[in-house]
């Protein structure tokens, strides 16, 4: 019952922090953790003892950003599908998280160890692919910072949060990594409006 109760006041908290108007909140990320699987060399496992499903609160505002609080004994799933295309809010750019075969059992001759993630920008409409850096193993959703400049990728079974960024027009590899208890399986961030709402892009090529 305690245990109950004190999910019950850390939910509510949360939803205060999320609720709260711009002007008064960094830019705030919700990543849910899975305790319960994990892939292993493509295969699912269930460890034992699992650790507890969890949301963590991350404030995207700072380099690197940083974790501001764990919600643990609650479900994994954040309202809305995992991520893995996000545009940036700015509307200049795309990310694209590829497993890229890092889904597949060792066996398989379509494996690879590590997944990609590949930058495309959008100009005059057309999405023209940038460049691609290594991602994860069988990586989850991807987002970007409200100021475009950074994005964090769920490493699910590193069970860590990446930190990429956009610089000089170029995506990279900053090399932060954010530790979690269990494997990050959907993301969300709070509301935005992009100024590229309504352009669109008519072909990635």
């Amino acid at each position: 019952m305690h245990l109950f109760r004190s999910s019950i006041r850390a939910a509510l908290s949360l939803s205060i922090v999320l609720a709260a108007p711009p002007a008064m909140c960094a830019d705030i990320i919700v990543s849910a953790q899975d305790g319960k699987f994990v892939r292993v060399d493509g295969r699912a496992t269930f460890p034992q003892p699992a650790p507890p499903d969890s949301l963590v609160v991350i404030d995207a505002s700072a380099f690197p950003p940083v974790i501001k609080g764990t919600v643990e004994g609650l479900e994994h799933t954040v309202q809305g599908p995992p991520q893995a295309v996000a545009i940036s809010p700015d509307g200049r750019w795309i990310a694209v998280s590829s497993m890229a075969g890092s889904g597949l059992t060792t066996d398989d001759p379509g494996r690879n160890k590590i997944g990609k993630l590949v930058l495309f920008e959008i100009k005059d409409g057309w999405a023209t692919r940038i460049n691609e850096v290594a991602g994860a193993e069988a990586a989850q959703g991807v987002v970007f910072s409200q100021d475009s400049k950074q994005i964090l990728l769920q490493m699910d079974v590193e069970r860590a949060m990446g930190v990429f960024a956009v610089r000089d027009g170029k995506l990279v590899d900053t090399g932060a990594r954010l530790k979690l208890a269990a494997g990050p399986v959907s993301i969300r961030s709070m509301p935005r409006r992009s100024v590229g709402e309504g352009r669109g892009s008519r072909l990635l090529h």
